[in-house]
């Protein structure tokens, strides 16, 4: 994201923002959906009562409709258009599970598709299986 705010501004960057905010606040519906922003250009999106599988796909969907919003980034070293990665995680809620947690494995697999080539989604167990040598 910086080196589109470098090449297009801060204010083309609250722009790209604006247009990947609107296409993602479909999505909100409480009390089963949730979108908010979370952190500068990153966004959270909580999905309650889906599936594992439910999320990682409506994910994937995701990734690929904002790529196909088009919104040019020419110097990007891995597309022409805009692009992101996503880090899925679930969790079924018990007395040991937290926020903290949830959040903590959701960017663990965020950064995880940006450090491993980016316009990608990763889910957390991938990462763990990735890491042991089993995928």
């Amino acid at each position: 994201y910086k080196l589109f705010n470098d090449t297009y501004g801060h204010l083309a960057g609250d722009d790209c923002l604006k247009k990947i905010a609107d296409y993602l606040s479909k999505f909100n519906d409480p009390p089963f959906n949730f979108v908010s922003r979370y952190g500068g250009e990153e966004f959270s999106l909580l999905f309650l009562s889906r599936s594992k599988e439910e999320v990682i796909q409506l994910s994937e969907q995701i990734r690929e409709d904002i790529l196909n919003l088009k919104i040019p980034h020419e110097t990007s070293p891995t597309h022409k258009y805009v692009t992101v990665s996503i880090g899925v995680a679930s969790v079924i809620p018990n007395e040991e599970t937290s926020s903290q947690k949830l959040i903590l494995k959701a960017d663990r697999a965020l950064y995880y598709s940006k450090n491993n080539g980016r316009n990608q989604v990763t889910y957390f167990n991938e990462i763990q299986q990735k890491e042991m040598g089993l995928l």
